[in-house]
């Protein structure tokens, strides 16, 4: 039985029902694929004095995928340290754990569009239909391409409104929150879901 596509499962929906969704890096990279990929940004990422040693992980692995090799990393601690493995070399993992996460955010910040106004309207015209056929909205990725599409208010559908739990300069959980970003910048949770 072959697989029903997207629109096929949006459009069997009862007329009331609103699903959620769950959106990964396919979101971003549909926007610029050759910014949001992690064969991108592990090329241009900068891992320091330990380039060599983590770029050989990431080979050893045959990924680009900055978590896995994180998940690696941090199981790798873990075992090490049920082993009794030298003190010295855990301390080693934990640098390169460090230094993976700040080599990330760094690319990402060098790679990412500098402010809104670098998406054309075409281009959010594009998302927000999109966006806006779910109740609610769980992203696991690092940009602020989501961020800025839902607080774009000046193009159609106008009038629609999500609310990400950002007020001011702080997020409060609020009740008719609907937009969680639940990536982990630090490699802990940004957002408690309640």
């Amino acid at each position: 039985m072959p697989l029903e596509t997207f629109e096929d499962k949006i459009n069997a929906l009862e007329a009331e029902e609103k699903p959620s969704i769950l959106l990964a890096n396919g979101f971003s990279q549909a926007w610029n694929h050759n910014i949001f990929n992690y064969q991108n940004l592990l090329q241009q990422a900068n891992f320091g004095t330990r380039n060599s040693i983590i770029r050989d992980i990431f080979t050893n692995f045959n990924t680009f995928d900055f978590e896995k090799v994180m998940r690696a990393l941090e199981a790798a601690e873990l075992v090490c340290d049920s082993y009794a493995v030298d003190q010295a070399k855990i301390d080693e993992i934990k640098i390169d754990q460090e230094q993976l996460k700040n080599s990330l955010i760094q690319v990402i910040s060098q790679t990412h569009p500098l402010r809104s106004s670098n998406i054309t309207t075409q281009q959010y015209e594009s998302a927000k239909p999109f966006i806006i056929q779910f109740k609610n909205i769980f992203t696991l990725n690092y940009d602020l391409l989501l961020y800025w599409i839902v607080n774009k208010f000046d193009i159609n559908p106008r009038g629609y409104h999500t609310d990400d739990g950002f007020r001011h300069t702080t997020w409060e959980n609020a009740e008719d929150q609907n937009v969680y970003f639940l990536h982990k910048i630090t490699w802990t949770p940004i957002v408690k879901l309640h």
